[in-house]
Formats: structure tokens, sequence, C-alpha cells
């Protein structure tokens, strides 16, 4: 859910080596393709949410948390393999 003055774009590189994928819920993925753009604003009727702290915070948080941006997850080991 993003703050109700926030848009977000999340652009396809013109220069991109791959397409990128999108889907919704997990339902019916779509290609986009170089240059193509995703992008998420306020419905026309927005859903009342409750804050922990405040909107911007909240959404900044769960992004993160979410699309684990700026983070590196540590890899899991699974052993050495054999030749």
């Amino acid at each position: 859910m993003l703050p109700e003055h926030v848009t977000l774009r999340v652009v396809v590189p013109f220069n991109s080596r791959s397409h990128a994928w999108v889907s919704f819920d997990g339902k019916d993925r779509k290609q986009l393709a170089s240059g193509d753009a995703l992008v998420c604003s306020m419905a026309p009727w927005p859903v009342p949410t409750a804050c922990q702290v405040d909107a911007t915070s909240d959404f900044l948080r769960s992004i993160q948390d979410g699309l684990h941006w700026n983070l590196r997850r540590t890899q899991a080991f699974d052993g050495p393999r054999d030749p």
C-alpha cells in the first residue's frame, strides 16, 4: 500500500539484457520489455488503514522488508559439490 501522495514507477531499462515479469497476487504473469513501466498510485476508492508509525515510514519499511532493498540476504551453503 502506498501513501496517498506517492506514485511508484518501476521501469525496465532500455539497455536491459532481458525482460522483466510482473504478477499480482501470484496470478496472470505479464512480461515487461525494455522501456516498459509499472506505475502504482492511489486508487480512486482508498482503503482506510492503521499505521504503526506513520504512512510513509510504514510504507518504506514494508517495501524494504518485502523486496529486500539495500540488503544482501545470506545464502545457505549446501556443501561441496562432487566433480
